[in-house]
């Protein structure tokens, strides 16, 4: 579920959490000279919880795709410098030990990597974490702005 506050020029978006993973986003809107409502960049704020259910499916997935933390860590790397040296998409053996444990919840570009690396869907890595991508168009549609229904212009 998604709530959506207006506080002065801003509307802040908090959701709930879904599988341990908790988003709160700050919306900025200003009046342009058109009387247009411009949207500036959101600002995120992610809290990350354990996952220890996900962290096993990972888990299993390494082992069902026959790879050692090391040869990951090595295959992440090559990724890594085939997107211009991106280290983002870089996954070390300790960092992915931290993720099987639950520890730590992945970046959508180490969701990437492991997808690659572990010859599977990323929409089936990105569902161990709770998150159906099929689902948005229908999320999207329970997304009701308060300011909207309450008549206020865009």
């Amino acid at each position: 579920m998604l709530v959506l506050q207006r506080v002065g020029k801003e509307y802040h978006f908090a959701s709930s959490p879904v599988s341990g993973l908790l988003c709160f986003c700050t919306l900025t809107y200003r009046y342009c000279t058109t009387k247009e409502v411009c949207r500036t960049m959101p600002t995120p704020m992610l809290e990350s919880t354990p996952s220890p259910d996900a962290g096993k499916r990972l888990r299993a997935e390494r082992l069902r795709a026959r790879l050692s933390t090391r040869a990951v860590q090595k295959l992440s790397q090559q990724i890594a410098q085939e997107k211009d040296n991106n280290q983002d998409y870089y996954i070390s053996h300790g960092w992915l030990t931290e993720v099987e444990n639950g520890k730590f919840t992945p970046s959508i570009y180490k969701l990437y990597s492991l997808s690659l690396i572990y010859k599977c869907s990323y929409l089936k890595i990105v569902g161990f974490f709770g998150i159906n991508i099929l689902d948005a168009a229908r999320e999207q549609r329970m997304v009701s702005l308060r300011t909207a229904e309450q008549g206020e212009g865009w």
